[in-house]
């Protein structure tokens, strides 16, 4: 599935000459031509453009919820897929900030009431990662689960654990009469 990952309009960004027209025919040519669609800018009149972005089969994602533009009315004015929660609460949950956590449990029920999958930024430790599954955050992303990675470290790591569990399914196996796991040298 392709993703458009929308960044509410920011009054201070230029995207150059043409205004809406420029960015309808960059959005249409990206949800076209790509996977993954990364940002589009929606200025005010310009919001029948998503619309026309989600028949391509493309999903709406409003990243960085909470914070800076993305506003509440948003969530009514376009067809959102998922939200995806700024990282900065990750961060005020560590620190133990006064109300986060009732606050990241509002935003998990609202984007469910509102039938938008719910995505958490920037989680770092294991205790994040079980508050926002306690409160059935769908997705959950950020250092706890790995780092930007190049290409070739990606296969290099994918090579390395289908590595490590050959060795460990070579080092045991399944007895077939009572379906217990021994090693190779029991």
């Amino acid at each position: 599935m392709r993703v458009l990952v929308l960044t509410p309009y920011l009054p201070h960004a230029k995207v150059g000459h043409g205004g809406g027209t420029a960015v309808r025919d960059l959005v249409r040519h990206l949800a076209r031509d790509h996977e993954v669609l990364l940002v589009a800018l929606v200025r005010p009149g310009e919001e029948n453009l998503v619309d026309e972005v989600k028949e391509l089969g493309v999903a709406i994602v409003m990243d960085d919820f909470g914070t800076g533009y993305s506003s509440l009315s948003y969530l009514w004015r376009f067809p959102f897929d998922k939200i995806k929660i700024d990282r900065s609460f990750m961060q005020a949950f560590e620190n133990s900030d006064d109300n986060v956590e009732s606050i990241l449990e509002t935003i998990v029920s609202l984007g469910h009431s509102l039938k938008m999958r719910v995505t958490a930024e920037g989680v770092e430790t294991p205790e994040q990662a079980a508050f926002m599954e306690k409160v059935s955050c769908d997705q959950i992303q950020g250092f706890l689960y790995g780092r930007p990675m190049t290409e070739t470290d990606i296969a290099v790591s994918i090579l390395e654990n289908i590595s490590k569990a050959a060795a460990r399914d070579t080092a045991t196996a399944t007895d077939p009469k009572d379906g217990t796991r021994k090693t190779k040298a029991s």
